[in-house]
């Protein structure tokens, strides 16, 4: 029980408040923001887990949100779409 409390509490704790002394606090939410979706596909890929319709239209949403939170916000309100290439 020590090692679990220590590995998979203090462990994680201690590496994301070291993270965030390193990084802007806008980029760090929208990590924060992606643990849901990186949690669903591996447990589609490790697990073979399969999720219903909701559980597929949740992965889209986070990750469409995901992408309008990466574009700049003079592009957001001019509902513009970045050059890719």
């Amino acid at each position: 029980i020590l090692l679990l409390g220590l590995v998979c509490t203090l462990l994680p704790f201690l590496l994301y408040t070291r993270g965030l002394s390193r990084m802007d606090s806008g980029k760090a939410s929208v990590l924060a923001f992606a643990e849901p979706l990186t949690a669903t596909l591996m447990g589609v890929v490790a697990f073979g887990e399969v999720p219903d319709g909701f559980g597929w239209l949740g992965v889209i949403l986070l990750f469409g949100a995901l992408v309008l939170l990466q574009m700049p916000q003079k592009q957001r309100k001019a509902g513009k779409i970045p050059n890719i290439s």
